[in-house]
This record gives C-alpha cells, structure tokens and sequence, in this order.
C-alpha cells in the first residue's frame, strides 16, 4: 500500500474546501458592497442642495410661463384699442367739414354732422379699458371716455361757423386733440408692454438654460461619484479575489511539496525502496 502523508491530506482537504467557502463568502462580500453601492447612489441622487436650486429655478420658471400670456393678452387688447383710437382720430379731425368748406352752415348739414357725431360717439363708448398692474397705461382710455358725455352735446345749429357754432368746432377740435394724445399715450403702452413680454420671454430662456446647467452639473459630479464608487468596490472584490489565488496556490504547494517521494520507473533510487 502506498504511504499516505498526514500533511498531505490535510492540505489536500483544507485546499478542496477552501474554493465553496471562498465562493460564499466573496458572494456575501459582493451583495454587501452592492448593497452599500447601491444607498450611495440614492444619497448622491438626493442632493438637497442642487434639489433646492432647482426647485427655485423651476418656481421662477412656472412664474414667467404663468404671467407670459397676461402680458400678451394685454398687449393685444391695447394694441385694439391703439387701432380703434387711431381711427376715432381721423374721423374726428375731420368732422367740422360736415358743416361744410363755407362759413354758413344749412340744415343738411346740420343731419350729416351729427349722424357722424353719433358714430364716433358708439365707438368712443364702446372703447374698453384694459389694465396691468406691471404696464403704466397713463389712464389714456378712461381719460377719453370721460369727454363722451361733452362731446355727445356737441349739437350745430342753422346759421353761420365762425359765430353760430363756434363752440362746437372748438369743442371737436379739443376732443381731436385729446384724442392724438391718448393715442400717443397708448403707444407708449404697447411698447412696454412689448418690452415686457419680450424681457419675460429672454428670462425664461435664461432660467431654463441654467436649469438645464445645474442638471448637467449634478448629473456630471454624481456620475464622477458613481463612477469612482464603482471602481472602489470592483477594486476591493478584486483584492479578495487575488488573496483567494494566492492562498489557494500556497496550499497546492505545500500538499505538493507534503506528497511522499517516489523515484521514476528505472532510476537507481528504486534499488533503495
């Protein structure tokens, strides 16, 4: 029977049984680090202070979407009532020639004057005021309204321009020029609001570009992060893994080097076994 060594076996048996508790425990090792990876990947996502940041900015952003269409839609009713005006005025500057190109003034056109009177009259009335608590609008609607009632009693009578109906010429020519005013007024107003739509429009690219910078900052650091988290917990499996080889290498050697010598077939050694 050939000699069995105590050490060999032993080595043997400490060796076979090293590779499954390795394999255990490496697996333990790595659910662990997986585990540990995974709560500091979820911490890094939960950046309270980048969180914050875009909070603000998102806040900011719904704030400029939110009063984007109030100024637009201000700014189309002014522009209406900047065109409405506009015309009021050209049919103003021109309603004492109703009363004729002489001094005398006849009751045919005494009729056409106030027919047109009227008109203007509706359309004054029917001019809304629109407001913004952001855009100055100089109260240059209610401000023209408020001479309808005056310019309604502007009523020309047979007779003569000059002396007769003085006083309704001058009272159209008052109105004539309270009207360019407000329309000069209200172009004022349209130009800020303008101005303002645009301003709200450029702020909001601004916030949404540097949304879009903190998102790619974040995203980039905790990448970085990820990254070399990752590499650390590969790097520390690797290690384990390498003391493993060697260990089990050792253990080869040394049930190797435990394991009775027998000479080859043939050599003289065999004379002394």
């Amino acid at each position: 029977m050939a000699e069995v060594s105590f050490g060999q076996t032993f080595a043997q048996i400490t060796g076979s049984s090293a590779r499954p508790t390795f394999e255990l425990q490496f697996s333990q090792i790595q659910n662990t680090l997986i585990g540990r990876l995974n709560d500091e990947i979820s911490r890094l996502n939960d950046d309270p202070i980048a969180d914050i940041k875009l909070r603000r900015l998102k806040a900011e952003g719904q704030k400029l979407i939110d009063a984007l269409p109030v100024v637009d839609k201000f700014l189309l009713e002014t522009r209406n009532s900047q065109i409405a005006i506009q015309g009021i005025s050209d049919d103003l500057s021109n309603l004492n020639d109703f009363l004729g190109a002489d001094d005398a003034v006849i009751q045919s056109e005494v009729d056409a004057f106030i027919a047109q009177r009227d008109a203007i009259a509706d359309r004054i009335n029917n001019l809304f005021i629109f407001s913004n608590v952001d855009i100055p609008n100089f109260d240059a609607v209610k401000n023209f309204k408020d001479q309808l009632d005056s310019f309604k009693a502007l009523t020309p009578v047979v007779g003569t321009k000059s002396v007769d109906n003085a006083d309704v010429t001058a009272g159209v020519s008052d109105l004539t020029t309270r009207s360019f005013n407000a329309e000069a007024l209200i172009s004022i107003t349209v130009e800020q609001a303008l101005d303002l739509s645009l301003n709200i429009q450029k702020d909001f690219v601004d916030v949404d570009a540097e949304i879009l910078d903190v998102e790619s900052v974040a995203f980039a650091d905790k990448q970085i992060q990820i990254d070399n988290l990752k590499a650390d917990a590969a790097n520390l499996l690797q290690i384990f893994s390498l003391a493993f080889d060697a260990q089990a290498s050792f253990a080869e050697d040394l049930a190797s080097a435990l394991r009775p010598q027998v000479p080859s077939p043939g050599s003289i050694l065999n004379l002394f076994t």
